[in-house]
């Protein structure tokens, strides 16, 4: 997948801009590593209203947050664009051929079934975009044995088996893991969480414990628009500066002209 997403990257032309909090750090560096490379032109922005100004005006065809507050910068997005949730997922990789779309990833994001299931959709739609078949992981809080240990446990379980039938009546393949994030990695391109504080402890364990790489997360609630979320503790954005580049490159009715 990640392969996929550079290839499109470097075959497209378009404008991307990246926040950044302070001269020289690593959005600011990233962005001149990148020109460099001939990904250009890379935007700075400051301020969060400069870059999301850019985006919604269309001076920029996609956004990065780079190492601007989410606290400044989310919000902001939302009532730009109108809508209630963000619904982010994130593009990541294990390495050995498991790269996989991970969501929901916002602590306040996936909070019932139908949210789970717009996330779903639109996380088949991202691999789908990339000219990939989703296979979709969907995970519980426990497994099918598990439906006496508690009700809660029992909701998420019902729901996980909701899910993969919902899925699958659109053509999705989809298998429901439970709580086996195990499984989930080796089966899925797209995996969901059973929330957005499940997913979100995913994500931190397997980035910023295990060191394993992420491109940063596609706001999926504002598409068309490109919104790319990232940490402010990375200490590279090529990832998501190639994974914005790619979604603006797939955007609907985008008349693009491919490099030579």
């Amino acid at each position: 997948m990640l392969r996929r997403v550079e290839e499109l990257s470097r075959g497209s032309r378009v404008r991307v801009g990246i926040g950044y909090a302070s001269q020289g750090d690593a959005a600011v560096s990233t962005a001149a590593r990148a020109e460099a490379e001939g990904l250009g032109p890379i935007e700075l922005y400051d301020a969060p209203t400069d870059l999301l100004d850019a985006l919604t005006d269309g001076t920029i065809d996609a956004a990065v947050r780079g190492t601007l507050s989410s606290h400044d910068v989310l919000p902001l997005l939302l009532d730009r664009t109108g809508v209630t949730s963000a619904d982010r997922a994130v593009v990541m990789d294990l390495g050995g051929n498991r790269t996989f779309v991970l969501a929901p990833v916002g602590i306040d994001e996936g909070r019932d079934l139908g949210e789970r299931w717009n996330i779903m959709k639109g996380a088949a739609s991202l691999v789908s975009s990339l000219g990939l078949e989703p296979r979709a992981a969907v995970m519980a809080m426990g497994r099918e044995e598990d439906l006496d240990r508690g009700e809660a446990i029992s909701i998420s379980v019902r729901e996980c088996d909701a899910l993969k039938d919902a899925a699958k009546a659109e053509g999705i393949p989809a298998e429901c893991v439970g709580i086996r994030v195990e499984r989930a990695v080796e089966v899925g391109n797209v995996i969901i969480a059973p929330d957005g504080v499940t997913g979100n402890l995913i994500f931190r364990s397997l980035h910023l414990i295990a060191g394993h790489e992420s491109w940063g997360a596609v706001a999926l609630g504002v598409l068309p628009l490109v919104f790319v979320d990232t940490s402010r503790e990375k200490d590279d954005y090529m990832g998501p500066i190639h994974l914005a580049r790619a979604m603006a490159s797939r955007a609907p009715n985008r008349e693009e002209a491919s490099s030579p």
